[in-house]
């Protein structure tokens, strides 16, 4: 049970920087200029973290 909350908890921190660093990029370069490639190493990094934890 420890564990499952740990990894919910990872996760949710994940998710949370994610939305965050959207946002923050969309808010200060547009729609025109957002570095998906960036975002898409996040989530991926994310992803990696949380299986990690598991």
């Amino acid at each position: 049970m420890k564990k499952t909350v740990g990894t919910i908890v990872a996760a949710a921190a994940v998710v949370l920087l994610t939305a965050t660093f959207g946002f923050a990029e969309y808010a200060a370069a547009g729609a025109a200029n957002f570095p998906y490639f960036q975002l898409g190493c996040l989530i991926v990094g994310g992803l990696i973290l949380v299986s990690l934890k598991r």
